[in-house]
């Protein structure tokens, strides 16, 4: 394990520990809702602190990005880490975590001149660690992920989430999700994109796919994806950018099915 996938795990599980104690007293967590069903919560705000300071007492010239805090400058000017970026959201599934269900997590991903390079995944609840390094593979609680899948549908578990506010029409997600659900595969909606993407990474769901998800929701869980040996593409078909609009994760051998299903209801 390198310092950044170490220092990512410590700020991850430091987090997920802040979380929990909340998590158990639930009148004692503050929401705000920063746009209609976009909720934020003083835990959420917390945590992203808690990330932020040892991110900074580790590598003090590295930049952050986090989900609400927005774009956070080094502490300190360190030239040959200037293209270092760490992605952060500090509580994937908020609507979750304030209504007591426990399916949420914290995503960390390290950027390196622009490409994800480290992700860490942590859900606090089952206590569940997901780690990936670049070319190095990826690791449940330490064990290694390797995903195997026949490209078929039939028997598939599929997991998606339909926002609100999307640049996808609510009609088109609907006509997705009426052509995936005829389909032989089950649907599944869990509220959280980073634990379906390292869900997909550890072959309990056999794809998904999501439109409009911002970077920190999906850049730690694609690597880990990538790294168990899934693929990812829009739902065109084509390599997935930073603005993500439709979003399309699968074991290799099973993408193109499942790529030519959702292409063929829009």
């Amino acid at each position: 394990m390198t310092g950044l996938v170490h220092v990512a795990t410590m700020a991850a599980h430091a987090a997920g520990r802040l979380a929990m104690r909340s998590y158990d007293r639930l009148d004692r967590i503050k929401v705000i809702e920063k746009a209609p069903h976009d909720f934020v919560s003083n835990v959420d705000q917390e945590a992203e602190q808690v990330i932020i300071e040892h991110i900074h007492k580790y590598y003090p010239g590295h930049a952050v990005l986090s989900e609400e805090a927005g774009a956070v400058p080094p502490r300190s000017v360190v030239p040959k880490e200037a293209d270092m970026r760490w992605i952060v959201d500090p509580i994937d599934g908020t609507t979750n975590f304030i209504r007591g269900v426990p399916h949420f997590c914290i995503s960390i991903a390290v950027e390196k001149a622009g490409e994800i390079i480290c992700g860490v995944v942590y859900d606090p609840v089952r206590d569940e660690t997901f780690q990936a390094e670049k070319g190095q593979g990826a690791l449940l609680n330490q064990k290694r992920l390797k995903l195997t899948s026949h490209a078929q549908l039939e028997g598939r578990a599929l997991a998606s989430g339909f926002p609100r506010r999307s640049s996808i029409s609510l009609a088109e997600q609907m006509a997705i999700l009426m052509v995936v659900t005829e389909s032989p595969a089950t649907i599944r909606r869990m509220g959280s994109a980073a634990l379906d993407l390292v869900y997909v990474a550890s072959g309990r769901w056999n794809g998904f796919w999501g439109a409009d998800l911002k970077l920190w929701d999906i850049a730690a869980g694609l690597l880990i994806a990538a790294e168990a040996g899934a693929g990812s593409c829009d739902f065109s078909g084509n390599p997935i950018s930073a603005e993500v609009s439709g979003l399309i994760v699968a074991p290799l051998p099973f993408l193109p099915e499942l790529q030519a299903l959702i292409a063929g209801a829009r």
